[in-house]
Parts: structure tokens; C-alpha cells; sequence
């Protein structure tokens, strides 16, 4: 059997990294939930300058998310 296909390639894997959803997109609505904001809230920060909005991944050109890692970047960019 290959390193390819071994069935523990996966956990080793999954174990290192210590966030394993980061790369998950979230819809923008899902994204608003997730921290408790209002549309009116939500719609001001995506607004708003770059540097203090998460990072907007666009899948399409009509649709666009936000990576549970950037997320958390965001996140932790706000802690005072």
C-alpha cells in the first residue's frame, strides 16, 4: 500500500494542523450569524475599509464568502 492511500495519512495529517475547517467558506449570512451581528452591522463592516473587514473569498462573480480562517484572523484582530 502507498503513503498515498495509507488510512492513517488522513489523521496524521488532520493532527498536525491545529485548525482543520480554516479553508470551510462560510456564505456572508452564515458568517453574520457565526458573530452575532445585524444585517445592518454585517453590511457596514463589509463596507468598510480592508483593513478592518476579514477577508472576502469570491467563488463567483455574484457570490462571495468568508474562510472560517479568516474569520478567526479577523477575530483575533479586534481583541484589544
Amino acid at each position: 500500500m502507498s503513503l498515498e492511500h495509507s488510512p492513517a495519512r488522513g489523521r496524521t495529517l488532520r493532527a498536525q494542523h491545529p485548525f482543520p475547517d480554516d479553508d470551510e467558506v462560510l456564505s456572508i449570512e452564515e458568517w453574520r450569524l457565526l458573530n452575532n451581528l445585524s444585517p445592518r452591522t454585517a453590511a457596514r463592516i463589509l463596507a468598510g475599509p480592508k483593513h478592518e473587514r476579514p477577508v472576502i473569498v469570491m467563488l463567483s462573480a455574484r457570490r462571495r464568502g468568508i474562510t472560517r480562517g479568516n474569520n478567526r484572523r479577523w477575530q483575533e484582530s479586534r481583541s484589544r
